[in-house]
């Protein structure tokens, strides 16, 4: 998600005099530190204009940037997002959380930041900045591939990969064509959180091969429950979500004769 309005512009200069006057961000490049100044700002502001509870999560580890351009074309790094989000926390302008990881089942949260009103007011009285003005970026690379360790790595373009990345640009155009959205009667339970704007797949591929892998994923109703699922509506029309038991044995059976 960014920004590139001539108001965010205007937020990002007023931004970086106020954050160089803290600790966290006295001594951050400049340039690193403006990227990552519309990074943050673009991601609370979206994310405050869908829900003003919802929080922007963030990496606090190195493994969150890729070097890589393909899957980090605007350079964001770490040094940079800490220094815009612990700064904005001593300007009380955000509510933030450390996150961590529990050192025996490896599960835990990202450190995640929550604008305040106050701060949206600010914005908008000083700099004529609102939520409208974000534009929504989809994952910069349609066409994933992991390391061993889990890590997105490079790898060069081949017909195969842009065969890939073709079509799934072709099926998210179809899915922008249409709403998909839950039923409003149903009250989702308060353990789930979905944003209904993140319906575009991608693809990754595992262990360096494309011949591993290569699931279709990324949309919030892959990790709604069974019944969050059951109250998706598509144009507002409700729908039905096929089962079929034991489909891909029943396939390589077809496929033996």
């Amino acid at each position: 998600i960014y920004c590139d309005s001539i108001e965010i512009s205007e937020a990002i200069e007023e931004l970086f005099s106020e954050l160089r006057t803290t600790k966290a961000a006295e001594k951050t490049y400049r340039t690193n530190l403006k990227r990552c100044i519309n990074a943050v700002l673009s991601n609370l502001l979206f994310n405050y204009g869908d829900d003003p509870e919802r929080h922007t999560m963030y990496h606090r580890t190195d493994g969150g940037y890729p070097k890589s351009i393909r899957y980090n074309p605007f350079q964001i790094k770490l040094r940079g997002v800490k220094a815009v989000a612990d700064g904005l926390e001593e300007l009380e302008y955000v509510e933030g959380a450390k996150g961590y990881k529990h050192p025996v089942y490896h599960s835990g949260k990202l450190s995640r930041l929550k604008a305040t009103p106050a701060f949206i007011e600010m914005l908008e009285r000083q700099t004529g900045l609102t939520p409208v003005h974000i534009q929504k970026y989809d994952s910069p690379e349609l066409v994933i591939l992991r390391d061993q360790k889990g890590r997105d790595i490079d790898y060069p373009e081949t017909q195969e990969t842009r065969d890939f990345r073709d079509q799934l640009k072709a099926y998210n155009r179809a899915l922008d064509g249409s709403e998909i959205s839950i039923n409003p009667s149903y009250e989702i339970p308060p353990h789930e959180i979905h944003n209904t704007n993140k319906k575009h797949y991608h693809r990754v591929f595992n262990l360096g091969s494309f011949e591993l892998g290569g699931r279709y994923t990324g949309p919030w109703g892959q990790t709604a429950s069974k019944e969050t699922r059951s109250q998706i509506l598509i144009d507002g029309m409700p729908t039905v979500e096929c089962d079929y038991a034991a489909q891909h044995l029943h396939i390589l059976y077809h496929w033996a004769g």
